[in-house]
């Protein structure tokens, strides 16, 4: 009987006493988890995870998308993911993330804006204020003193942190918090550094854009030439160039000479719909690859100074499309890796969804994967340390994400065959060694179901597949994410089933997963094809041999009909000729029997006296000849 955990002491095991030992009473499979934590698969219920004081965390089945309840088997891989072989196939969970969490009870209040270091701490800008990360053992978030209400941005530089508050500008120096701003321009949104100009400072406020110029330890503002705007978004694209994002009025670039404000006049361009933006509201703007991009609408775009218009880039549309999403924010991590944020269409909803992005042979591929804890959840502040730590602030909370854990999923999709059935839904292939499957298949279950899944686990709910079974359809079925197909009434012959998946990403796979032989029923074999014949030919031969019998029968009495037929007038006609030359009245013969007997009777005597005459003449001439001999012969002699 099985009697759930059990505890090995080296001599003995006993029963673990445990709040669930009657869910665990179908266990059949343990395994340790790296993080000294314990998942165990049943044959009734899925997957339980315990932590290590054997408290359950989790419990994972069919109706949280695993493909069975019955469980054989539990291994993990390199990246933590936990792989079980069910009954009807394998599935893979996430079981292990590094994501680390640091919320109120860590002292840290409000929604996260932005982050940055500063003489290595970390200081975090919110809607209550700013906050540090305090060095100790224990992490801890304190609160930065002199510093109210929503804090958007800050900016680090080698002796000072600045900061952009719902009230201004404020620099923090020396464990002292000064206001720079002196202007009535009000709340400061963004901060921007000029990259040769490091005591320059674009920021960008409640009415427009302002530098402020550090000269012999004070301050001085100069205003941009953008008013009545508020700027949300700032990235130089070099020293000369700003562009600035603004909340509903478009997108402004700013060609700032390298002697302004001292002298020369600044240079300002505003782009609206005019010049290929789709809207003007929710557009960022980013630096990608040493490249200002706009994050616009479903995707990518990029200005074309040539024409002076917006233009979209086609590998993010395709991203956006492949996904149903529209693409939020994309901030580069590191070389070809970058967080994307997506706004994906689940169930007629939008959903927030995080994920790792990077680029091969021209496409783009996204993984929410290490990120799919925070789906549906509201991210603002991203900000990527110089130990290559990523931290994302949301509502309500800070989360941290070491990049050194991630690794680009590889692309080499393989599309498997995991489950046959029959039409009395009878698993004939479950989903072990292709080798396993049968290569043949008995006419009568010739209706068929074939599940499959491609390899590729990066959103696997959004993979679509083609299907073709060879013999059967003419061309390839539509795409669909169903990953099964049905047959009915397949003929006896040889099939081979062919799939396409295509990822989320728009990448294409093809294979033919599995070749089979339908065989004939039995009154369609060839045992059956020569039982047939060799019947058929012993009928002809039958029916040969009767019909020839029966043809000479017909044939004998026919003749005998014939011979009684040919008797009966014979006999008929000496009838005729009797009466024909008798008198019906005396009996006697009449004249036409003298007429036809006398004619005959004086030809016959002519015959016979000129016979006798003939053989008369010849005679006598013997009888003269002999004479005549016998004279000759007697005067010899004499």
């Amino acid at each position: 009987m099985n009697k759930g955990f059990l505890i090995y002491d080296g001599r003995k095991a006993t029963p673990l006493e445990t709040p669930y030992q009657e869910l665990l009473s179908s266990a059949y499979v343990g395994l340790h988890l790296q993080d000294g934590r314990v998942a165990v698969g049943s044959l009734q219920s899925g997957v339980y995870i315990f932590d290590q004081q054997h408290q359950l965390l989790s419990h994972i089945d069919r109706k949280l998308g695993l493909s069975d309840n019955v469980v054989y088997d539990l291994r993990t891989d390199k990246d933590s993911g936990l792989w079980v072989a069910t009954d009807r196939g394998v599935s893979r969970i996430q079981v292990s993330t590094p994501l680390s969490k640091f919320d109120e009870s860590l002292g840290l209040e409000g929604q996260i804006f932005n982050l940055t270091h500063f003489q290595d701490t970390l200081f975090a800008a919110t809607s209550t204020g700013v906050y540090y990360l305090e060095k100790s053992p224990q992490p801890v978030f304190k609160k930065l003193n002199g510093i109210a209400n929503i804090t958007f941005d800050l900016l680090a530089m080698s002796d000072r942190l600045l900061i952009a508050n719902y009230q201004g500008l404020f620099q923090l120096k020396d464990k002292e918090i000064i206001r720079l701003s002196k202007n009535s321009f009000g709340a400061a949104y963004v901060l921007a550094q000029r990259p040769n100009k490091k005591n320059h400072i674009i920021y960008g406020g409640e009415h427009g854009v302002t530098l402020a110029r550090l000269e012999n330890a004070q301050w001085q503002e100069f205003n941009l030439p953008l008013k009545n705007r508020k700027v949300r978004g700032l990235v130089f694209e070099s020293d000369s160039t700003l562009w600035a994002t603004t909340n509903n009025k478009g997108i402004a670039r700013f060609i700032i000479p390298e002697n302004w404000p001292d002298s020369d006049t600044t240079q300002t361009s505003v782009y609206g719909l005019e010049s290929g933006l789709p809207y003007l509201t929710g557009t960022r703007v980013e630096k990608i690859n040493h490249q200002v991009q706009f994050v616009i609408g479903e995707g990518i775009s990029y200005f074309n100074s040539a024409t002076q218009k917006f233009e979209a880039a086609p590998q993010y549309t395709n991203l956006a499309k492949a996904h149903q999403a529209k693409i939020t924010r994309v901030i580069q991590l590191k070389e070809n890796l970058f967080l994307t944020l997506l706004y994906v269409l689940e169930q007629g909803k939008r959903v927030m969804k995080p994920g790792i992005m990077w680029q091969e042979n021209n496409v783009l591929y996204w993984d929410n994967t290490p990120l799919s804890s925070l789906n549906n959840q509201f991210i603002e502040g991203i900000y990527v340390a110089p130990d290559k730590t990523l931290w994302l602030g949301r509502d309500s909370g800070l989360y941290r994400y070491p990049l050194s854990q991630y690794k680009a999923r590889s692309l080499d999709v393989n599309i498997l065959l995991r489950h046959l059935l029959n039409g009395r839904g009878e698993t004939m292939y479950g989903g072990a060694s292709i080798l396993n499957a049968p290569d043949t298949i008995n006419y009568h279950t010739n209706r068929l179901r074939f599940e499959f899944a491609a390899t590729y686990l990066n959103a696997p709910a959004e993979t679509q597949y083609q299907v073709k079974l060879s013999g059967v359809d003419k061309q390839w079925s539509p795409w669909s994410k169903e990953s099964f197909k049905d047959y009915s009434n397949l003929w006896e012959g040889e099939y081979a089933l062919s799939v396409r998946a295509k990822t989320n990403n728009g990448e294409e796979f093809e294979a033919e997963i599995f070749q089979f032989e339908i065989l004939a029923p039995w009154y369609r074999s060839m045992t059956a094809y020569a039982v047939y014949f060799i019947f058929a030919v012993a009928l002809l031969r039958f029916v040969t041999q009767w019909r020839f019998r029966q043809v000479n029968r017909q044939r004998a009495i026919l003749k005998r009909e014939v011979k009684k037929q040919t008797k009966a007038l014979e006999e008929a006609y000496q009838q005729l000729e009797r009466l024909s030359v008798t008198d019906a009245l005396t009996g006697l013969k009449n004249r036409h029997f003298v007429e036809r007997y006398l004619e005959k009777d004086i030809s016959k005597c002519k015959r016979d006296y000129a016979d006798w005459l003939s053989g008369r003449k010849e005679r006598a001439l013997e009888n003269a000849d002999h004479y005549l001999y016998a004279a000759k012969k007697s005067q010899r002699n004499a």
